[in-house]
């Protein structure tokens, strides 16, 4: 088995969810923080229907996760979906006030 295996960690489903979506979406912190060491990783990919890692964060109520987001400053805090508005606008219609 080769040692070197190189793994495209933006890679994306049908969905164009790439594995941070999905880590945001269920609140595994672990793998969120896993893959926000890797520099290759882009917490800004836009998945289907506009959704962002950041978003599925807020919409679900994963403060921790919002933060690890926030600190990286690759990701797009002020990224806002036309219908959906912002982020923060997600956490607090959802009341995860915490992470407003």
């Amino acid at each position: 088995m080769p040692k070197d295996i190189t793994l495209d960690l933006n890679l994306v489903n049908s969905d164009k969810f790439a594995a941070l979506h999905v880590a945001c979406s269920v609140g595994n912190e672990g793998v969120v923080a896993f893959l926000l060491m890797k520099k290759s990783v882009d917490p800004n990919i836009v998945g289907d229907n506009g959704w962002v890692a950041l978003e599925f964060a807020c919409y679900n109520g994963y403060p921790r996760i919002v933060n690890m987001l926030i600190k990286e400053k690759k990701t797009n805090i002020n990224y806002s979906h036309p219908i959906r508005g912002s982020c923060l606008h997600l956490a607090a219609k959802n009341d995860h006030f915490p992470i407003c």
